[in-house]
């Protein structure tokens, strides 16, 4: 989908996850034995009827605990802590995948649809040594889930040989379909990929539970029964399904404002940030605010496919604001701050604030107004930030510099560290599937 720079991950989701074989943060391992609870997003009776949509430490529940890890995957003897951190390793190139519709095969997640992630990862008889690890993701929607797993289907039933891509690296990687498991809001795809110059093959199981989306990835090993593992992990994921209580959380709704009044004013929250409302047109807009600058193509406005970003420049920042189908799908504000300081220092007192959470903040404050959130450090163009996304796919995330620990080849984060220079609030229902976009864009 088309990248708008100003609304940065809430905007596009403008970069990736990392490839499937190695996505996960490095944890304490724990003997499989010793089965540790997360405490319970809600506490109200399950609900058989209610939509299986996994919200922030919902995901949770689709995490395998180490009994089940045990059970379905002997040779793993150490289970890690869940982790809400989301380490991305930046750019596609290289991991598109040639042809292009093979892409799905490499990636542990469509980070097009990513807006929520827990991982753990398992070691073997290496107890110091990373083995498996799962990855789950919270998609915006029940419907997005599914379009990104029928990638992963088409995939697996079309590719048997294919690279990265020529012109990067030889390697042929060839994948093997093993086994599948459809049940009502559970799907469940087994296979084995191999590549690379003595490579360890790894058994990859790609899976659906409702809106959450789960990657597995372990050490191929004979005699392992893929149908047996399906059949094992969509019993899983039908159990967390079981578990899921009335009454997700939802953002807050975001106050009406008069464009007339100050940014400081303003807030962001479900629907918009001040008088911009998240399914506006462009009239709309320019109704609500009279002071913005007519839009100029190539100047303050620009055109990307079905998306559209018009930029203005404000007190103390930028107000950007994102369309896709002529209709408001994002809007940010960002302040303005020196980019070389070592740590940044914005003055957020001229723009709008998000749950009484202000521009100049640490991420300490967007965790607590916001939580069970995720924590993203994309390496390539360096975005750090907090998001919390609800169970309609309403994202307000905060970019925080200094938040990632980038030193840290696992990844880990240090709240305190993170400054929020941005407060962004977008619709992510609007989002397609990467793997939709790079095949489109590779001609295919």
């Amino acid at each position: 989908m088309g990248v708008v720079a100003l609304v940065g991950l809430a905007a596009a989701g403008c970069d990736s996850s990392a490839p499937a074989a190695d996505p996960d943060p490095d944890p304490t391992a724990t003997d499989p034995s010793e089965t540790a609870s997360a405490d319970p997003v809600e506490t109200e009776t399950p609900d058989p009827e209610i939509a299986p949509v996994f919200v922030g430490d919902d995901l949770e529940k689709v995490i395998l605990d180490a009994d089940q890890v045990a059970a379905i995957f002997p040779s793993v003897t150490g289970v890690g802590e869940v982790s809400d951190y989301d380490p991305s390793v930046g750019e596609t190139e290289g991991q598109i995948g040639d042809p292009a519709t093979c892409m799905p095969l490499l990636w542990s997640s469509d980070w097009a649809l990513t807006v929520g992630v827990r991982s753990t990862a398992w070691t073997g008889t290496d107890a110091e040594a990373r083995y498996g690890s799962e990855y789950a993701v919270q998609a915006p929607s029940i419907r997005q889930a599914e379009d990104s797993l029928e990638w992963f289907h088409a995939a697996s039933e079309s590719c048997t040989t294919f690279t990265p891509r020529e012109d990067i690296t030889d390697i042929v990687y060839e994948w093997t379909p093993g086994a599948e498991e459809t049940r009502d809001n559970v799907d469940v795809i087994v296979g084995t990929l191999a590549g690379g110059d003595g490579a360890t093959a790894s058994l990859q199981v790609q899976a659906r539970a409702g809106n959450a989306l789960v990657s597995i990835s372990v050490p191929a090993e004979d005699g392992a029964d893929p149908q047996a593992i399906a059949t094992s992990v969509a019993d899983a994921l039908e159990s967390a399904i079981g578990e899921l209580t009335v009454g997700a959380a939802s953002l807050p709704a975001a106050p009406a404002a008069d464009g007339a009044t100050p940014l400081a004013d303003w807030q962001a929250g479900s629907g918009g940030i001040g008088p911009i409302r998240i399914g506006d047109t462009i009239d709309d807009v320019q109704a609500a605010v009279d002071w913005l600058d007519e839009p100029v193509e190539g100047e303050n406005y620009f055109v990307n496919a079905n998306q559209t970003s018009w930029s203005q420049q404000v007190d103390g920042g930028t107000l950007g604001i994102t369309f896709t189908d002529d209709r408001v799908s994002a809007v940010t504000v960002q302040a303005d701050y020196d980019y070389s300081a070592e740590v940044a220092d914005p003055d957020g007192s001229a723009l709008p604030t998000a749950g009484g959470v202000r521009i100049g903040d640490t991420a300490v404050a967007a965790s607590e107004a916001f939580p069970g959130g995720t924590v993203t450090y994309k390496l390539a163009p360096g975005v750090q930030q907090y998001g919390f996304a609800d169970a309609s796919g309403m994202l307000i995330s905060f970019s925080a510099p200094g938040l990632a620990n980038q030193d840290d080849e696992f990844g880990t984060y240090t709240l305190e560290n993170g400054i929020i220079t941005s407060i962004a609030v977008e619709d992510t229902t609007t989002r397609v599937s990467m793997y939709e976009t790079y095949t489109a864009a590779s001609g295919e």
